[in-house]
C-alpha cells in the first residue's frame, strides 16, 4: 500500500516529500501519527527508501551511518531509529528546513553525535544558540561582523579622545599655573563698563568665587567660613567709608602727623577713595574667642567715638581646631582671589586698623564669635603691577631639600 512520505529536517521536524512506501503496517501508522503533530519523531529522519530508489535520489540524500540503512526498514531499524530519536531530543530541537542541505548537515551531526564526544560538544552547543539556518548565520555573522565594527570604531574614538585629553594636559597645567603666578594685589580698581560690561557683572563674578572657595581645604569639614558680600553704592558701603574716614582721623592725630586741617583732608582723600570702590567681600571665620571686650575691659578708651573707631585688640585663635578652622578661611581666601583673577578681575586681600574696630563689624553684622580674616576689594583693574616682588631666593631658601 503507499502512503504518504517524509523528508525531515536535523531533528526530525519533517516535511511532506516523496521517499519510498512503508511496506510495514507498523511504519504505516507510524506515519500517520507523525503526520500529525507539529514536531515529527526523529526516527523517520532515518529511513530511506528501498533498492528501486533512483541513483539521483541517493546523490541528493546522504549515505546513512550504517549500510543496513539503505535496505527496507525493519522493526530493528524501526527501533534503533526511535532511541536515537529520543537520545537527540533530550538535547535540542530545530524547527524545520526543506533544504537537503540542511537533511545532509543533520545527519553528520547525528554521527557525530553517536560516534564523537567532541562531535557532540560541538553539536549540542549549536543547537541550544537556537535555530541556524545559512540565511540567518550569514545574517547573524555579519551582524556579528558589524557590532564587532562598531565597537573597534568606538574604542578607537575613545582612544582618540584620551590621546586628546593628554595631549591637553600640558597646555592645561601650564595655563594654571600662568594663572596663579600672573596674579596681582590691584590697589586701583573701577566700575565695569555699563555699556559693555554684563549687569550684575560683580556679583556673579563674586559668587562664582565663593563656590570656588568652599572647595578649599577643610579640616574636619566644619566650614567655619562666612563671605558678606557689599555691591558699592549703597547704604552700606557709604556706612563703610565712613568707618575708613573716623578711623584714619582718629589714627592720625595720635600719631601727630600735621596739622587739622591736613588730617582732615587727608582722612576725605581715604573715604573718597573707598567710596570708589566698586564691590567688597568680607571673609569672616566662627568659632573664635570673643572679639569684643566688654567695656569693663576697655576703661581705656575715653569716648563713644574711641569705642566705635578704636582698634579693638587682636584675639588669635585658642584651639588647634580654631587654629586649623582660620587657616581654611585663608585657604578659600586665596581661591576667591584666583577665581576672580580668571575673570579678569582685580582683586585687594586687606587687613589693618578698620576691621578691628566695633563699627566695622556693626557696619557687616558679625557676631563676636567671628574673626575677620580679611577684606576683599573687588572690581576691575586700572594698573596692573608689572611682577610681584621676591625677597627671598626660591632654591636653597624658600625650597630646601634635606
Amino acid at each position: 500500500t503507499s502512503a504518504s512520505k517524509y523528508r525531515c529536517s536535523p531533528l526530525g521536524i519533517g516535511t511532506l516529500a516523496p521517499m519510498s512506501a512503508f511496506r510495514s503496517h507498523l511504519m504505516q501508522q507510524f506515519a500517520a501519527a507523525a503526520r500529525g503533530q507539529s514536531r515529527p519523531p526523529l526516527a523517520l529522519a532515518q529511513i530511506y527508501g528501498d533498492s528501486s530508489t533512483s541513483n539521483t535520489s541517493r546523490q541528493s540524500t546522504p549515505s546513512p551511518p550504517s549500510p543496513s540503512s539503505r535496505r527496507a526498514p525493519s522493526s530493528s531499524t524501526v527501533a534503533t531509529s526511535t532511541s536515537t530519536a529520543q537520545t537527540t531530543r533530550k538535547s535540542s530541537h530545530l524547527p524545520s528546513s526543506s533544504s537537503p542541505s540542511r537533511t545532509r548537515n543533520s545527519l553528520v551531526l547525528s554521527r557525530q553525535f553517536r560516534s564523537n564526544d567532541v562531535g557532540r560538544r560541538t553539536s549540542t552547543s549549536s543547537i541550544a544558540k537556537g535555530p541556524t539556518p545559512r540565511s540567518l548565520s550569514s545574517n547573524a555573522a555579519a551582524a556579528a561582523l558589524g557590532h564587532k565594527t562598531t565597537a573597534t570604531a568606538n574604542k578607537n574614538a575613545d582612544m582618540e579622545q584620551t590621546s586628546e585629553r593628554n595631549s591637553d594636559i600640558p597646555e592645561l597645567r601650564h595655563l594654571f599655573q600662568n594663572l596663579l603666578k600672573t596674579r596681582r594685589t590691584i590697589s586701583n580698581l573701577k566700575q565695569p563698563d555699563e555699556q559693555t560690561a554684563p549687569p550684575n557683572l560683580l556679583s556673579a563674578a563674586i559668587t562664582r568665587a565663593v563656590q570656588c572657595a568652599i572647595e578649599g581645604p577643610n579640616h574636619k569639614r566644619t566650614e567655619p567660613y562666612t563671605f558678606t558680600r557689599l555691591i558699592s553704592p549703597s547704604a552700606t558701603t557709604e556706612a563703610l567709608a565712613d568707618v575708613c574716614y573716623h578711623v584714619s582721623v582718629r589714627r592720625m592725630r595720635e600719631r601727630q602727623k600735621g596739622s587739622e586741617a591736613t588730617l582732615l583732608a587727608e582722612a576725605e582723600r581715604k573715604r573718597d577713595r573707598w567710596r570708589s570702590i566698586p564691590a567688597f567681600l568680607v571673609a569672616s571665620v566662627g568659632g573664635m574667642p570673643d572679639q569684643v571686650p566688654a567695656l569693663d575691659d576697655a576703661s581705656s578708651l575715653k569716648s563713644v567715638e574711641d569705642q566705635e573707631y578704636a582698634e579693638l585688640p587682636f584675639i588669635p585663635p585658642g584651639t588647634e581646631r580654631q587654629l586649623e578652622d582660620y587657616a581654611a578661611t585663608c585657604a578659600a581666601v586665596q581661591n576667591v582671589l584666583l577665581s576672580l583673577h580668571s575673570e579678569q578681575l582685580g582683586s585687594k586681600w586687606a587687613t589693618g586698623p578698620v576691621i578691628r574696630t566695633k563699627a566695622f563689624r556693626d557696619v557687616v553684622q558679625l557676631r563676636n564669635d567671628e574673626l575677620v580674616v580679611g577684606l576683599i576689594m573687588v572690581g576691575v583693574p586700572t594698573r596692573i603691577p608689572r611682577s610681584s616682588r621676591k625677597r627671598r631666593g626660591l632654591d636653597g631658601d624658600v625650597l630646601r631639600d634635606i
